[in-house]
């Protein structure tokens, strides 16, 4: 973003009851007409969508520069070429999407016939977060928007740049009566939306803690809602591992927007028999990736607020630094830094680090490794190094997560056809693909039945030879 234009502080933005009331009857009154609902309506939204993303790209890398410092790859590679991803895969799928599926009714209800649709929801919320301010508010307003609904949308206020950039995407792209935009800090907002009337349903994407008040408040309203939070994601390296990969692509997925991605690799358990072979091929690869001094590299984004960067910096000090430690509040800058963990009930196994800082603990054991992810259960991904299929194998069988890779890390999501989402206390449901469509419609089921064809035998009175007749049709 250039230094001519103002960046508006969004933290200062309010909302009135009233005019979150007024939202809701606009949103509501216009679903109602049905236009949101045609197939043809929805294709053309998405298409220009696709446009006017297209045309403020740069504005867009620059907001995302301005705001994370992320280098302009990870811009791309991880927000704006998703957001084409998704909108082609989603213009590819959609008439497959939403066409009715023919169910068997079995021989007992001949000759009817059965069928399951989908149809949107209807007026829905989407909260999204700062880490990926810009994906993370677009892929679930592509679903939504697939799905037929009227979508009030409600970016990131500690990233204000790309905040601004979505209002205008959005205003240049919908009627207000379709998706609407509303800035201001999460904490006030949501609740006021949430007031000013009923959503059908409430996408959130962020931290544990308010996933579980907003999961709280839509089960009292008995409202849907898809919860995509986070959680201590561990990566397991086997003695059989091959380490340079490994360590190239740990150092990747970790580092990539500074650590602060929710599928990031919260901690590294590596088999002792090649603890000290992986902490050396680490540190070649971060030297590699950033150089000497991090902290000039082009290609090393910034942590997202003061407060974010005071408690990383407590961190700093909860370890044996093997690696990095570095940090200049100014810059809000944490170096790449690893860590040797020998107490589990060290603070950074306690909670979500969503930073740099990768704690690395050795393990003797398969079933060692497993005490230790159940530490901290249900993490929202998970990744083995091995060269082994039994333990591929095992690792995902015996371990819950929302989802990962072996010999990789963080990729999965770039799978546009694969579904994501968490599990417990990572999240609930799921989204990408068909899931988020899925996400926000409505499955029905109907049957449909003849009246040329009027079997007798299902009315009372029940005669003896008719039950006889269903146990043998029912089995």
């Amino acid at each position: 973003m250039t230094k001519s234009i103002e960046i508006p502080d969004f933290h200062l933005v309010t909302l009135s009851k009233r005019e979150a009331e007024a939202i809701h009857i606009r949103q509501r009154e216009f679903f109602e007409q049905g236009i949101p609902r045609e197939v043809k309506f929805r294709k053309k939204a998405l298409l220009k969508l696709r446009e006017v993303i297209k045309k403020k790209e740069q504005n867009l890398t620059e907001a995302l520069a301005h705001d994370l410092k992320k280098p302009a790859f990870e811009s791309f590679t991880s927000e704006i070429g998703f957001a084409y991803q998704d909108i082609s895969h989603t213009l590819d799928k959609i008439d497959a999407w939403v066409r009715p599926s023919e169910r068997e009714v079995g021989v007992a209800l001949w000759p009817a016939s059965a069928e399951s649709r989908f149809f949107p929801k209807g007026v829905v919320l989407i909260v999204s977060p700062w880490n990926y301010p810009f994906n993370l508010a677009i892929a679930p307003l592509i679903a939504a928007v697939a799905a037929g609904c009227c979508v009030v949308l409600k970016p990131a206020e500690d990233t204000p740049a790309v905040s601004r950039v979505i209002g205008e995407i959005i205003s240049e792209v919908f009627d207000a009566q379709h998706v609407s935009v509303v800035q201001g800090p999460g904490s006030k907002v949501v609740e006021t939306l949430m007031d000013g009337g009923r959503f059908d349903h409430v996408f959130y994407t962020g931290s544990t803690r308010v996933g579980r008040i907003l999961g709280e408040r839509c089960g009292r309203e008995l409202i849907s809602c898809t919860l995509e939070l986070g959680g201590k994601s561990p990566a397991i390296v086997m003695k059989d591992a091959s380490l340079k990969v490994t360590a190239d692509r740990l150092v990747w997925g970790k580092c990539f927007n500074a650590g602060q991605t929710c599928v990031a690799p919260d901690y590294l358990l590596v088999q002792r028999d090649v603890f000290e072979a992986t902490i050396t091929e680490l540190k070649k690869s971060l030297t590699s990736a950033y150089g000497e001094e991090p902290k000039e590299s082009p290609d090393f984004a910034r942590i997202i607020t003061e407060q974010h960067f005071e408690r990383l910096s407590d961190l700093l000090s909860s370890g044996e630094i093997l690696h990095g430690g570095k940090s200049d509040k100014a810059s809000k800058y944490i170096s790449p830094t690893l860590i040797k963990v020998d107490d589990l009930d060290s603070p950074l196994m306690q909670s979500e680090i969503f930073g740099p800082i990768l704690p690395i603990i050795a393990f003797d054991t398969w079933n060692d490794a497993k005490k230790i992810i159940a530490r901290n259960p249900n993490p929202l991904a998970a990744y083995m190094f091995t060269e082994s299929k039994l333990d591929a194998n095992r690792f995902i069988e015996e371990v819950t997560f929302g989802g990962g890779c072996i010999n990789d890390t963080i990729i999965h999501l770039g799978v546009p056809d694969l579904p994501f989402g968490g599990v417990g206390q990572s999240g609930w449901g799921r989204y990408h693909s068909d899931e988020g469509f899925k996400a926000f419609s409505n499955q029905r089921s109907i049957v449909r039945s003849t009246t040329k064809v009027n079997i007798p035998t299902r009315y009372a009175p029940y005669k003896q030879p008719f039950i006889q007749a269903a146990k043998w049709l029912i089995k």
